[in-house]
């Protein structure tokens, strides 16, 4: 439970769109896993930039990941 709220407050340091994506493509918010072309339908943007801003948004979440190291190192 904690590593889920530590996780989504991570997401604060990303912009409004990376946030919906990285939430739908792995379903933070319960739910089964987006996929790029679910999301693009949704969002009205293409399958492509959808992997863009996710790649981007993985890469900022990066930045921060020492935070998150007790998670998985214990």
């Amino acid at each position: 439970k904690a590593l889920r709220e530590d996780t989504l407050h991570f997401l604060n340091y990303l912009k409004e769109k990376e946030k919906m994506v990285l939430k739908y493509r792995y379903a933070f918010e319960g739910g089964e896993r987006a996929t790029l072309k679910s999301i693009s339908d949704k969002m009205g943007i293409s399958p492509e930039t959808v992997r863009q801003i996710e790649m981007r948004a993985l890469k900022k979440l990066r930045q921060h990941a020492d935070d998150l190291k007790e998670y998985v190192c214990n």
